[in-house]
């Protein structure tokens, strides 16, 4: 074979190591993608779950708030029993 033969299969034995290399890398990024889609998935979905969750506990703290200013009396406006500072003795 002449020089430029064997420079010529160099160089495309060269290209083709390349190209399989960037098929190798594309393969490896298209499933790191679809992992981390997936992942995104279920963190949307925990996500969702949270806001639902919330959501309740906020429509039962505005039911509970309600229920606190339409009762019909005031906690503070119960009368105390007013209790002497004297000590009483406790008989034996």
């Amino acid at each position: 074979m002449s020089k430029r033969m064997k420079a010529a299969d160099s160089a495309a034995a060269e290209l083709q190591r390349r190209a399989d290399d960037a098929v190798h890398e594309l393969q490896t990024t298209r499933t790191e993608i679809q992992r981390l889609s997936a992942e995104l998935g279920r963190a949307r979905a925990a996500c969702d779950e949270m806001n639902a969750k919330q959501d309740a506990v906020n429509r039962e703290n505005k039911q509970l708030t309600g229920y606190n200013r339409n009762r019909s009396f005031d906690v503070a406006k119960i009368k105390r029993p007013k209790y002497s500072n004297k000590i009483r003795k406790v008989k034996k």
